[in-house]
């Protein structure tokens, strides 16, 4: 295999079937290595010498993101993104060609949907044009808080919450989750994907949400918020009875909103 300055994400196998997550810029010699017990550490402790996946990036600090994320997925996971591209869990650094060595070409598809995670209480215009701003295919929706209803800052349930963002006619694929408060951050991330399930990047204007899915290795990309439009605002309005909430949220949800009015 030629050398070339790609990075790589990778995945060794024992017999026994303890996986191993790493990094490299050179998958060949890496893997030699492994293979060969060069490798001190967990490799050569668990005799993991079978390379059974593996993602390429033009970008290192992409690489180690998605290194971080891959260690912090469930073995079961980790097991279902190998088998779609590698069912049998095969040594794929046994593919051959005239060449030497050939590494199997992989799939990525956990890297094509986003996550995006709010209350919408309710959802409003800025909510669109937060949207908007996703590039990905696919996308999932949490609504947090979602066990909460009936209160000031929580009005809306979540199947009312999940009808509005249903009226919306999206173009992209989308997917919406309850995500219930657990409050406790140190468990908060793993408690969104163990719902969620694998996700690619994550969009947020949330800057407790950035902090928390950066400290566990995924990548976040930051949303562009747009004034004036928020729930608290829209919330009060409803409660004084003011006509300006009505220009906040998009035509289809306002009959839903009117309809709940007397909730405020």
């Amino acid at each position: 295999m030629a050398k070339n300055h790609n990075y790589y994400v990778y995945s060794m196998m024992s017999i026994s079937g303890v996986l191993y997550i790493g990094v490299t810029n050179d998958l060949e010699r890496r893997v030699i290595e492994h293979k060969k017990g060069r490798a001190e550490g967990f490799t050569k402790k668990y005799n993991c010498k079978k390379l059974v996946y593996f993602e390429q990036y033009d970008n290192i600090d992409e690489a180690i993101h998605r290194e971080k994320q891959l260690k912090n997925w469930h073995r079961e996971w980790k097991l279902d993104l190998i088998k779609k591209t590698n069912p049998n869990f095969d040594d794929v650094s046994f593919q051959k060609e005239s060449s030497g060595i050939q590494i199997l070409n992989q799939v990525q598809d956990d890297n094509s949907k986003a996550l995006y995670i709010g209350r919408f209480q309710p959802f409003h215009l800025g909510h669109v044009y937060a949207l908007g701003q996703i590039v990905e295919p696919e996308i999932t929706i949490g609504i947090g808080s979602s066990q909460y209803s009936r209160t000031d800052n929580n009005p809306y349930t979540y199947e009312e919450r999940k009808r509005m963002l249903e009226s919306i006619p999206f173009e992209k694929k989308m997917e919406i989750l309850p995500i219930p408060d657990i409050h406790d951050e140190e468990q908060w991330v793993e408690h969104v994907i163990r719902i969620t399930g694998p996700v690619g990047i994550v969009y947020t204007g949330n800057a407790w949400v950035k902090e928390l899915f950066e400290k566990n290795g995924y990548n976040v990309k930051d949303i562009m918020i747009k004034n004036p439009y928020s729930g608290t605002t829209i919330r009060q309005h409803i409660k004084e009875q003011s006509d300006e909430w009505k220009s906040m949220v998009p035509t289809e949800v306002l009959p839903i909103v009117k309809e709940l009015v007397h909730l405020l």
